[in-house]
This record gives C-alpha cells, structure tokens and sequence, in this order.
C-alpha cells in the first residue's frame, strides 16, 4: 500500500481523481454547447426542439448509469467498465466534432453509453479504496467532489471559449482529447481488489436503512436546492437593477464553483482530523441551507445596495451547505454498502434526484406564481430535514469510531 501523498489517501484515490476531473470537464463542457449547437446553422433546430432533445439526452443517461453499473458490478469489474465509457464517450464527443446532423444522435448516444458506465463505476472504484479505512472516506470523497467541480467549471469556460473564437468543431474534439487523458489515468487506477474491508459492526438493517437514507437525502437537498432558484434568480434580477451595482450575473455563476474549491481544500483536512458523524453534518448542512433560504426570503422586493452583501452570503452558505451534504451521501453508501453493488448503488442516487427536478420542470409554472411562498416552505422543511438528521443520527448509530 502506497502512502507516499500530502494526506493519508492512497495513490490510486489521486488518479481517480485525476481522471474524473478530466472526464467532468469533458462532460459539462460538451453539456455547454449543445443547445448552442443545436440551433446553430449546421443543425437548424429551433430552441424548444433543442432542449426537447436535450432533455431526452439527460434523461437517458440517468438510466444509462443503472446498466452501467450492473455491468460494472456483475460482468466486467469497475475499472474495466471505467476505461470503456471514458474512450466511449471521446468516440462520441469526436463524432459531434464531426459537425454534421448524422453524427448529433451518434455522438450523443456514445456518451450516453460511455457516461453511463464511466460514472458509477468510478464512485464505487474510488470507495472501495477506502474500504480498510474508512474513517478517511468523507476526507476522500471530498477530494474526488472538489476534483469533479473543478473539472466542469474548467470544461465550461474552456470549450466555450474555444468554440466562441474556432468553432464547434474545435470546441467537441477538445472534449474529446480531455476524455482520452481521463482514460489515461483510468488506466492506471487501482481496483482496489486486495483491499480487505474493515469488519461491519452494525446490522444488515441499520446498514440498509443507512443507505436508504442517503439516497433520501441528496434527492432532497437537490429538490430543494433547485426549487430555491425560483426565487434566488427573481432576487437577483432585482439587485441587477440596481444603479451601482458591481457584480454581474457572470460573477455571481462563479460565486459557487469558488466556495466549492477553496472549501473543498479547507474540508479534505478538516475531515481527517475531525471525526463527526454522517448525521450531524447533514445536520449542519441544511441549517446552513435554512440560513441562505431565510436571508433571501427577508431581502426586500425594492433592494438596495446593502442587499448585494446579504444576497452573497447566502449564496456563500448554500454553496458550503452542499459540502456538508453532498459528498457525505457518497461517503455513506461507500460505508454501508456491500462492495459487490457498490456501482448499482451509487447508480440509484441519480434518480431520486432526476425525478425531482424534472417534477419543478414540469410544474414550474405553478411554483413560479408565488416563490415567496415556494421559498417559505423550502425553510421550513429544511429545518425539519435538519431534526431529523440529528433524530437519525441517533437511531442508527452503530457505535463504531465512525459515529461520534
């Protein structure tokens, strides 16, 4: 076992990492430029048939992952199934650089296919290397979170520039040269198969209850998190009506990625040497939710200036809630799972979350008639997510070291 690294992370979790940070910025730099695509000339779409078929695209890939991870889990093994998506998906972004309408649905169906098999597959590849210590799991799944953000932030900015001054063309094959440096590290990522695990000391049930409610709750926090913007974007339209305004909408978009990578670095140690159970930092996480929700819903409908301060902090401490929430729900599962399904399994954490915000798409009409009143609701079933957390902390507890 190799522990030649800054932190007490194996090698392979940092190539893990690697090749995820490159597949994400392939991914959702590709994901920037369809609809652009799309309606452009080569193409001809109107803008309801584009994100009609995008829509369709995001969809499918949700349950691209489910078959992806059964193959990963059953048939070939999670690196494997990792290396054949990533080299799957440049196929498909190299056939969109193609720019012709024959290779739209050709290029989007390989990276279905490839996204579909490359991403479960490297969540459970990278939890399994934490599997003989697991008290090091939310410090680890906090760097691949941070690697992944800072992935498609990188990806969206890149591709867009590239696209914006040498084209389409450009913009997808580049996609594809990051996925093939994805496949490198995959190549060179550990499967983790000589790892024993450490010995469960709590019941197939608190186990299974464990799991269940981490899928819970990251499709909650989603649904939540995006039926906040009902009301956040109606905020800060008004606060960009404002004379002496200084900050775009371009640099409130960069608000989130920045907390993420400078919070990220600051929880990977943290996480280490702070022992704190699941529970109690879901906890912490949607206080601070209810805290960015509150400040939002008492911002004045005729904003001034000193509401830009308030307006930023709660964005500050949605985007630190999601810490608190997000990777941890990985790091869960990766706890409690058995590893033989561990892809299966992370696979399922997709759908929750899909169905619910494909719901507020679908009804957004409705939301959007009243999201004074949508955002009060989001604060007072956030408060009552956080005393549940705590209750369940509680409940399920196993009384191991990784409860504390």
């Amino acid at each position: 076992m190799e522990h030649s690294t800054p932190l007490p992370h194996r090698r392979g979790a940092y190539i893990t990492s690697s090749s995820m940070l490159f597949e994400r910025a392939a991914y959702y730099g590709v994901r920037s430029l369809l609809i652009i695509f799309m309606i452009g000339e080569t193409i001809g779409y109107s803008t309801p048939e584009a994100i009609k078929v995008y829509g369709i695209f995001t969809g499918v890939l949700v349950a691209s992952k489910i078959v992806g991870a059964l193959i990963g889990d059953f048939l070939t093994g999670s690196k494997i199934s990792m290396i054949i998506g990533v080299f799957t998906q440049a196929l498909g972004a190299f056939s969109l650089s193609m720019n012709a309408p024959v290779f739209l649905y050709v290029g989007m169906g390989l990276i279905v296919l490839g996204g579909g098999l490359y991403s479960p597959n490297t969540l459970a590849l990278f939890g399994k290397q934490y599997l003989d210590r697991k008290r090091l799991l939310d410090s680890g799944f906090m760097l691949l979170y941070l690697a992944i953000n800072l992935g498609a932030g990188l990806g969206i900015y890149f591709l867009s520039i590239t696209s914006e001054y040498f084209g389409f063309s450009l913009g997808f094959a580049l996609a594809g040269v990051l996925y093939i440096i994805s496949g490198v590290f995959a190549f060179y990522s550990n499967e983790a198969k000589d790892i024993p695990e450490e010995k469960q000391t709590s019941t197939v049930t608190k186990r299974t209850l464990n799991v269940l409610a981490a899928i819970s709750i990251a499709a909650f926090f989603w649904f939540i998190y995006e039926l906040s913007f009902i009301k956040t974007r109606e905020v800060q339209a008004s606060l960009s009506s404002i004379a002496d305004n200084p900050i775009t909408n371009e640099m409130w978009q960069q608000l989130n990625p920045l907390t993420t990578i400078i919070g990220g670095i600051i929880l990977i140690f943290a996480w280490y040497k702070l022992n704190l159970a699941h529970y109690l930092k879901f906890a912490v996480g949607f206080i601070l939710v209810a805290l960015a929700f509150s400040i939002v819903y008492l911002i004045s409908p005729s904003p001034s200036s000193i509401h830009i301060f308030f307006y930023g902090g709660s964005m500050l401490l949605l985007s630190i809630a999601e810490l608190f929430i997000a990777p941890i729900v990985y790091s869960s599962i990766a706890q409690y799972v058995n590893r033989k399904y561990m892809a299966t399994v992370m696979a399922f954490t997709f759908i929750p979350s899909f169905i619910f915000t494909s719901f507020i798409g679908i009804f957004g009409e409705t939301f959007y008639q009243n999201p004074s009143a949508v955002l009060l609701a989001c604060i007072i079933v956030t408060v009552l997510a956080a005393g549940t957390m705590i209750g369940l902390h509680y409940l399920l507890r196993d009384n191991s070291t990784l409860s504390v």
